[in-house]
């Protein structure tokens, strides 16, 4: 964009995922919390009928961070710091447990990145302005998930369940680990920002192989989707040399 290169749907369609969290008190304790990742996941509400608009992937929480139990702790009374705060990390956390889900996010137009004509750096080139919005189909993804997600865990015996609504900054809000979109991939310049092929739409020799293509983020990690695909652009663009 600094560049002038690209049509009016480069940068457009920024989208990442949608997250919910739902916890619980369980005893005896389930998980240690020691290390990441989770230990059961379930496919059964991507593209179901559950949940609705492609729904989501449900796993158990993965290990929250000491900074994250401080600042937002998982279950009302706990102290948010000194001997009691490090006594409930040791002790009180392991009775906790959680699902987590994952869904997808529908993309909006109006939701991009932008130039940002007042923040440039030192060689006065312009900085990234990031606007988010929420589509309302999103949302009922969210409360799906959460829905879904509180069946499993009272059916598990936890008591005290709970959504645990994350609160949301504006940068937070915008970007994640999980952007995508901004240069989403489609045969007509009218709709998309790339061709099939990842090639900018209106130049003959850029293209894009990230995460930037994703037209829509689908319900799972999207690590692998972006490397199978950065492989595909590849191979067209050697397909094409010179």
């Amino acid at each position: 964009m600094a560049s002038g290169l690209g049509n009016d749907h480069l940068g457009r369609y920024l989208h990442d995922h949608r997250f919910t969290t739902v916890l619980g008190v369980i005893d005896p304790p389930a998980k240690t919390w020691i290390g990441p990742g989770h230990s059961v996941a379930t496919l059964e509400h991507v593209h179901a009928d559950t949940i609705p608009w492609g729904g989501g992937v449900l796993v158990d929480l993965m290990t929250l961070l000491p900074l994250t139990m401080a600042s937002d702790p998982p279950t009302d009374g706990v102290p948010g710091w000194g001997l009691e705060h490090k006594r409930w990390m040791r002790e009180g956390r392991r009775n906790v447990f959680g699902v987590f889900g994952m869904g997808q996010e529908v993309p909006l137009a109006t939701s991009r990145v932008t130039l940002a004509e007042s923040a440039r750096d030192r060689w006065g080139a312009p900085g990234a302005r990031l606007r988010k919005d929420t589509h309302p189909a999103s949302l009922e993804i969210e409360a799906g998930m959460a829905r879904e997600s509180i069946t499993w865990l009272e059916a598990s015996g936890a008591t005290e369940v709970a959504r645990r609504m994350q609160r949301r900054t504006a940068t937070a809000s915008a970007a994640g680990e999980h952007s995508s979109g901004t240069a989403r991939m489609g045969e007509d310049p009218a709709h998309a920002a790339t061709g099939a092929d990842g090639r900018l739409h209106g130049a003959r020799r850029v293209y894009v192989a990230d995460a930037s293509l994703h037209p829509t983020n689908g319900s799972v990690n999207p690590t692998l989707t972006i490397v199978a695909n950065c492989l595909r652009v590849a191979d067209r663009i050697l397909a094409d040399w010179p």
